[in-house]
């Protein structure tokens, strides 16, 4: 299982996410201000961080149904492995809906604004991957349920099947953690171009 591993590096990625967006605000907010007029799309770029910062609070809370969900598991209580996998589902879906909107809002064709669009689509794949990475969660507790359940035969293959959706579920964690790879690239071309233009 990497639950814990998952929860530590979500964590750290958003930490570094936000001082990152909170560095950029920043200095966008000062060349807006000293710069009369101003150059280039930062008033733009300002809001755009904005809008994803509000996403992100639905992000917050998937992250913590999630975590709860895997807490849940050690715990040996299925029910609400399951109860938590669906409310993180429901927020998953509600964020990646939120940073779709987000991106069909950019019709520019500035370079920070294509790295930012390019950002959200890794952003909104990071963030499906998770979303089936709960549902082969629930799917393996249920499965656990059956075969933990007193009743239920010696021979019942509910254990391996929920081996089996525990494996699907660390493909796509698998996934996830390529798409956060990938998605440190974009920032840290973003951030270079963002420091080119401040110079």
């Amino acid at each position: 299982m990497k639950q814990k591993n998952e929860t530590k590096q979500i964590d750290m990625f958003w930490k570094l996410a936000a001082i990152v967006f909170a560095i950029t605000t920043i200095a966008l907010t000062i060349i807006i201000i000293y710069q009369k007029p101003y150059e280039g799309p930062y008033a733009e770029v300002l809001l755009l961080d904005a809008n994803i910062q509000e996403a992100s609070e639905t992000l917050w809370d998937a992250q913590e149904y999630y975590n709860l969900a895997s807490l849940s598991y050690e715990q040996g209580d299925m029910d609400y492995v399951v109860v938590h996998c669906e409310n993180a589902r429901d927020n998953y879906l509600e964020y990646t809906q939120k940073l779709r909107t987000i991106k069909a809002s950019i019709n520019s064709n500035d370079k920070l604004l294509t790295l930012r669009k390019q950002m959200l689509e890794k952003e909104i794949y990071r963030a499906e991957n998770m979303f089936e990475a709960c549902e082969h969660f629930e799917s393996a507790a249920r499965y656990y349920d059956i075969y933990y359940d007193p009743d239920t035969p010696y021979d019942d293959p509910s254990y391996d099947m929920g081996g089996t959706e525990i494996d699907a579920m660390n493909e796509k964690i698998d996934e996830h953690d390529k798409t956060v790879r990938e998605y440190n690239d974009l920032l840290a071309e973003y951030t270079v171009e963002l420091k080119r233009r401040l110079e």
